[in-house]
């Protein structure tokens, strides 16, 4: 069986990179609530304005949290693997070789 050749940091810059994306994401979510609460309250008025807070109140949050849910979920299943391989390199340590 050929080694499983890995690079530990760069899986962990790559969790963390994850995470950040998504925490940005939420920030942006956070903006567009803010904005639609903006035009909610007159900003804009009229059909565009109500077509405006619909789509950012709907779709563009929901798409959203789909991205920050999937980009939290591949971070954690990245780290879960990675842990579970270290667990099991340092339980088979000495038993090949």
């Amino acid at each position: 069986m050929s080694d499983i050749i890995y690079n530990e940091p760069e899986i962990r810059k790559m969790i963390a990179l994850l995470r950040e994306t998504a925490a940005k994401y939420k920030e942006v979510q956070g903006a567009c609530t803010s904005l639609g609460k903006q035009v909610e309250g007159g900003a804009l008025i009229g059909a565009a304005g109500t077509n405006l807070v619909e789509a950012i109140n709907q779709p563009l949050n929901n798409s959203l949290n789909r991205i920050i849910t999937k980009l939290q979920e591949r971070a954690n299943y990245v780290e879960r693997e990675l842990e579970q391989h270290l667990r099991t390199v340092e339980q088979n340590r000495g038993l090949f070789g």
